[in-house]
């Protein structure tokens, strides 16, 4: 992000010079919540944020054509306002503020054409409107916002400039009762601060994929349909920061791990290889089947996995349902202040079946192969005493069956040590001191023969 970074957020809550304009409760924490996203230098790093609370239009005016004047080709200028979006008779938008007057709606609003003009002679090659608008007022619980007009076609003549707004020409946006920001402006601020909005996985958002974030978060908030103009823009405008490693550096970090883990020998290879082979791809080519999965990468290139702990949850991934298999949640009627029961909720009695379900598996395996050397030795011995008494004989025998039966133990703890539960391990230890005391027992047995 070169150049130097303005932002001018303008809030209009209070409209005292005309009773047909309702008082709205958002834009004023809208512009805070933007503000600071935007100012953050983790986020938007913008060196200039003009925060512009219910000032008259003229004031408005003044600020952003100063702001305009004064940047540079290379530097970023965004523009954004949450109020009552208001139509004069030509169809022509205008923004209410504190002074404004319906009857003289010209005379006494922000003409978005004014806007148009001031950023059709600025200097700044990177340019953004983005347009929170109401007109209307209560609507059953919510709060309708106004109206942004077609007419902003119109300024595709002129500077390259990018155009957010809050809905068509012929919706309206919310205000949700209880929200502490416009549904549109909610999504704006969320995209930028969870990172989500990052669909390219490239550590910066860009104001097209901010839309499209925002498109379909406000969806399922509204009825609303926010919209974009790229008007002459060439490239595209970095927005913010998403606080989030590009992918391929994630990708170096993982592997990093999985190979140390490897060189350890504390995770089986099954994992390691498909571990890898998946680090490998970038996060457009994940299919439905490995989410799960690449989720877990994810995980470890932030945190500091145990390669216990990472080979057991690569192991409840495969056992999770695909997207398209997994079964819808369900609600149960349920009694005030009772647990509702989701398909989400079920995964911790899943891992610890899971987990308990290894642990059987593996301290039986533990208990078979020991119990195997015991036969072994036991065919060993019986095949050399033969009635003759030999004792050489016996003893030889006794020696050769011991080491086959410590080998076999040896052997399974060694290649099953990394995906083996404590219980496991104490048994293995267990029964290899048990060898040692039968052998030199036995030994001491047949020599006082």
């Amino acid at each position: 992000m070169t150049g130097k970074r303005h932002a001018i957020l303008v809030a209009a809550s209070d409209f005292p010079e005309d009773d047909s304009l309702p008082n709205l409760r958002c834009p004023l924490q809208d512009v805070e919540a933007l503000g600071e996203v935007l100012g953050a230098d983790n986020h938007g790093g913008f060196d200039h944020v003009y925060i512009l609370k219910n000032e008259p239009h003229y004031e408005i005016l003044k600020k952003v054509n100063r702001v305009i004047k004064a940047a540079d080709r290379e530097d970023m200028v965004v523009f954004f306002y949450s109020g009552h979006g208001k139509l004069d008779e030509a169809g022509r938008l205008y923004l209410a503020t504190v002074n404004t007057s319906v009857d003289v709606l010209e005379a006494t609003s922000v003409p978005v054409s004014q806007i148009k003009d001031y950023f059709d002679v600025s200097a700044a090659n990177q340019l953004a409107i983005v347009l929170d608008c109401c007109y209307s007022g209560a609507i059953e619980k919510s709060f309708t916002k106004g109206t942004v007009d077609e007419q902003l076609n119109l300024m595709s003549g002129g500077k390259g400039t990018y155009v957010l707004t809050a809905s068509t020409g012929l919706q309206t946006a919310k205000e949700n009762e209880g929200d502490d920001l416009s549904v549109f402006t909610k999504h704006l601020v969320n995209g930028i601060l969870s990172g989500d909005a990052d669909t390219d996985h490239n550590g910066v958002i860009t104001l097209n994929e901010l839309y499209k974030y925002t498109f379909k978060e406000v969806q399922k908030d509204s009825h609303q349909k926010p919209m974009k103009w790229d008007l002459n823009v060439e490239g595209e405008l970095i927005i913010a920061r998403s606080g989030k490693s590009h992918w391929k550096k994630r990708r170096d970090v993982v592997q990093e791990k999985l190979l140390a883990m490897g060189a350890a020998r504390t995770l089986p290879n099954s994992i390691l290889t498909a571990a890898l082979s998946l680090s490998e791809k970038g996060p457009g080519e994940i299919k439905s089947q490995e989410k799960a999965h690449y989720a877990l990468l994810v995980r470890l290139a932030d945190e500091d996995m145990r390669s216990g702990g990472f080979a057991e949850a690569w192991l409840v991934a495969e056992q999770m349902p695909e997207p398209e298999q997994a079964a819808k949640p369900t609600v149960v009627p349920a009694p005030p202040e009772a647990t509702i029961v989701t398909a989400e909720n079920q995964l911790a009695p899943v891992i610890l079946a899971t987990v308990k379900k290894d642990w059987m598996k593996e301290n039986l395996i533990c208990g078979a192969v020991a119990i195997g050397g015991l036969f072994i030795l036991g065919l060993f011995i019986n095949a050399a005493d033969d009635g003759s008494g030999d004792i050489e004989a016996i003893l030889g025998a006794t020696f050769l069956g011991a080491i086959a039966a410590v080998t076999g133990l040896v052997f399974s703890y060694r290649k099953r040590k990394a995906q083996l539960p404590f219980t496991a391990k104490f048994q293995y230890w267990g029964w290899g001191v048990l060898y040692v005391m039968m052998f030199v027992s036995l030994i001491a047995e047949l020599s006082s023969m």
